[in-house]
C-alpha cells in the first residue's frame, strides 16, 4: 500500500505538474506571442507607421511652406512691378511735358516754383523798356522812341512780348521803320516771340514827350514843342526874336523858322 502509495503520488504530481508547466507554458507562450505581437504591433507601427506619417507630415509641411514661400514671392514680385510700374508710368501722367515734370520732380520743385523758374527766365519789362530806350527815332535820331512817347505799352502774354506803338500821326511815313527797328532790337537781345500792336486811340500829343527828350532836341538844333504854338527862343544863340518862315519844315511835324539874332534857320517841332 505503502508502495503503491508512493508510486503513485510522484505520478499523479508529475501529471499535475505536467499539467501546470503545460499551462503555465501555454500561458507564457500566449504571453510571449501576445507580447511578441504587441511589440511587432508597436515595432511595426514604431517603425512603419509612425515614421511613415511622420515623414508625410514632414513633406506636406515643406511643400506647403515652399507653396507660401513661393507665393509670397510671387506676390512680392507682382506688387514690386505694380509699385515700378506706377511709379513709372503714372508719375509723368499729370505733366505738360513729361521730361520736364521728372526733372521737376528729381529736384523737389512743386507746381509753383517751377513757374516761378520759368518766370525768372524772361527778360523783365525794365529791361525790355531799356533796350526800347536806345531804338531811335528814325526822323530825329537823336532822340529814342521812348523819349518821343510813341511807346505806349510793353507786357508778356505768355511768352509773347507785346509792344504797343502809337505814330506820332496815321498816315507817318516813319512808323513801318520804326516798327522793323523795334523788331531788329528785342530780337537782337533774345526776343523770340514778338508782337507790335498799333493803337491810333488815344492819339499822340507833343505832351508825351519826355523831359529829356525835349533837352535832346534843343542841343540837336531842333527848338521844342510849346503850348503857345511857337519856339520858345532860338535853339542855337537862346536869342527870342524869332520868325516863320514855313509851316512846314524837314518833316510834316516840324516848321521852319528862323533867328532874327544870329540869323540861323532852325526845325521847329509842332505843338500837337
Amino acid at each position: 500500500m505503502v508502495a503503491s502509495s508512493a508510486t503513485k503520488l510522484p505520478a499523479t504530481a508529475m501529471v499535475a505538474s505536467a499539467d501546470t508547466v503545460a499551462d503555465d507554458a501555454t500561458v507564457a507562450d500566449a504571453s510571449m506571442i501576445a507580447d511578441a505581437t504587441t511589440g511587432a504591433g508597436a515595432r511595426g507601427a514604431g517603425t512603419a507607421k509612425a515614421p511613415t506619417a511622420s515623414k508625410v507630415a514632414s513633406a506636406d509641411t515643406v511643400a506647403e511652406e515652399a507653396t507660401v514661400a513661393d507665393a509670397s514671392m510671387i506676390a512680392d514680385a507682382t506688387t514690386g512691378a505694380g509699385a515700378r510700374g506706377a511709379g513709372t508710368a503714372k508719375a509723368p501722367t499729370g505733366a505738360t511735358d513729361p521730361g520736364a515734370a521728372m526733372s521737376a520732380g528729381a529736384m523737389g520743385l512743386g507746381k509753383g516754383q517751377v513757374e516761378a523758374t520759368v518766370a525768372d527766365s524772361v527778360p523783365s519789362l525794365e529791361q525790355v523798356w531799356s533796350w526800347l530806350d536806345t531804338v531811335p527815332d528814325p526822323e530825329i535820331p537823336v532822340i529814342s522812341l521812348v523819349d518821343l512817347g510813341i511807346i505806349r505799352d510793353v507786357a508778356w502774354q505768355g511768352d509773347t512780348l507785346v509792344v504797343t506803338v502809337t505814330p506820332t500821326y496815321s498816315g507817318c511815313p516813319a512808323t513801318s521803320i520804326i516798327n522793323l527797328d523795334i523788331e531788329t532790337a528785342l530780337r537782337g537781345h533774345g526776343i523770340e516771340t514778338l508782337q507790335i500792336k498799333r493803337q491810333l486811340s488815344p492819339a499822340w500829343t507833343t505832351d508825351w514827350l519826355s523831359d529829356a527828350g525835349r533837352a535832346k532836341l534843343e542841343d540837336y538844333g531842333i527848338a521844342p514843342p510849346q503850348p503857345a504854338g511857337g519856339p520858345e527862343r532860338c535853339p542855337n544863340c537862346q536869342a527870342t526874336a524869332l520868325s516863320r518862315v514855313s509851316q512846314f519844315g524837314s518833316t510834316p511835324c516840324k516848321a521852319l523858322w528862323r533867328c532874327d539874332s544870329c540869323l540861323e534857320p532852325f526845325d521847329y517841332f509842332k505843338c500837337i
